[in-house]
C-alpha cells in the first residue's frame, strides 16, 4: 500500500520527493520536526487573482457557467516562462469523472481556442489539464489570491495531518520523524470533524480521490451508536463502503481493533462494540 521509490533531483536537506502507489509524488521528511517548526516556505510558481479575467475569458466563463477560479489560471499560464509551464504540466491530474463541471470545462476550452489567436497554441485537452492542475494543486494565500507552489503541490492529504498551511508556510503540528509522509488537510477544520464516509465523499467530489489515510482506514469514531447488548460501549463502524469490501473490513478490524484479536472469532460485520465486541450489520 505504501510502496514508493525516490524521485531523482527532488531532494533537500529537510525532505525529498518519493513516488507512492497510493499518493503519487509526495514529500517525505528527511529530518525530524517538532510542532511549531516551519517545514516549508517557498515562492509560488504562479500567483493570480480569480476576479481579474481578460474580457474574452469573462464572457466565456459566464456562457459556460464556470467559477472564475478555474479559467483564471489560463492567461497567467500562457504568459509564464517555459520552465514554469513545464512544472505545471508535470503536476498530477487524476482521471476526471463525466460530471457537469468537467463537461463545462471541456466546452469552455473548446470555445476558448476560437476566442483569440494566443489561445490556439494549446489543445482542448491541454487547457483542461492546466485548469484542473490549478484546481487540485493551488493554495489560497493572503489577499485572496491563488498560488501554485513547486514543492507544496506535492504535499499529500491526510485527515490526521502533521502540517498546517498558514497562508505563507507549512508548519508542523504533530511530531514528524525521518521517512514520515508530510501531510496537510485539503478540507477545512470543520469538515475534519465529520465521519469518515462524509470526509471521503467530500474529497471524492472536490478532489477526485477516495481518501485512504490512516484515519480513514481506521475505525470510524465519527459514527457511534450505543450498544444495546452491554449498554456500556459504543458500536463503531469498521471501514466505509468507499474503501472496504466485507473481507477488507475484517482485515482492517483485526489490524486496528484490539478486542477482535481473538482466535476463532466469528466473521466480522460492519459494526462492533468497543466493550463487548458484539457485531452488527448496517
Amino acid at each position: 500500500f505504501f510502496a514508493c521509490r525516490r524521485t531523482r533531483g527532488s531532494m533537500s536537506e529537510s525532505f525529498e520527493v518519493r513516488d507512492f502507489v497510493a499518493f503519487g509524488r509526495s514529500l517525505v521528511a528527511r529530518t525530524p520536526f517538532q510542532p511549531g517548526q516551519v517545514v516549508l516556505q517557498e515562492e509560488p510558481l504562479l500567483r493570480w487573482n480569480a476576479s481579474e479575467l481578460p474580457e474574452e475569458l469573462a464572457s466565456l466563463v459566464e456562457l459556460h457557467n464556470l467559477d472564475p477560479c478555474l479559467p483564471s489560471i489560463v492567461s497567467h499560464y500562457l504568459s509564464a516562462a517555459p520552465e514554469v509551464q513545464a512544472l505545471i504540466d508535470d503536476m498530477r491530474v487524476p482521471s476526471l469523472p463525466v460530471d457537469d463541471l468537467v463537461s463545462n470545462v471541456y466546452a469552455f476550452a473548446t470555445s476558448l481556442r476560437s476566442a483569440a489567436p494566443q489561445y490556439r497554441r494549446m489543445s482542448v485537452a491541454g487547457f483542461v489539464k492546466v485548469m484542473f492542475a490549478a484546481k487540485l494543486n493551488s493554495h489560497k494565500v493572503p489577499g485572496g489570491d491563488w498560488a501554485i507552489f513547486p514543492q507544496a503541490s506535492k504535499i499529500a492529504h491526510s485527515c490526521a495531518p502533521n502540517l498546517m498551511f498558514t497562508g505563507h508556510s507549512f508548519v508542523c503540528i504533530y511530531p514528524i520523524e525521518p521517512n514520515d509522509l508530510l501531510t496537510f488537510s485539503y478540507i477545512s477544520l470543520m469538515d475534519l470533524m465529520e465521519s469518515t464516509v462524509q470526509r471521503q465523499l467530500r474529497l471524492r467530489d472536490a478532489r477526485y480521490f477516495v481518501c485512504k489515510c490512516t484515519r480513514c482506514m481506521d475505525v470510524d469514531h465519527g459514527r457511534q451508536l450505543n450498544c444495546t447488548a452491554c449498554r456500556k460501549g459504543h458500536l463503531l463502524r469498521l471501514g466505509t463502503p468507499l474503501t472496504c469490501l466485507d473481507h477488507d473490513g475484517r482485515h482492517f478490524a483485526r489490524s486496528y481493533v484490539p478486542w477482535r484479536h481473538v482466535e476463532g472469532a466469528e466473521p466480522l460485520e460492519g459494526w462492533a462494540c468497543e466493550v463487548c465486541g458484539v457485531a452488527s450489520t448496517d
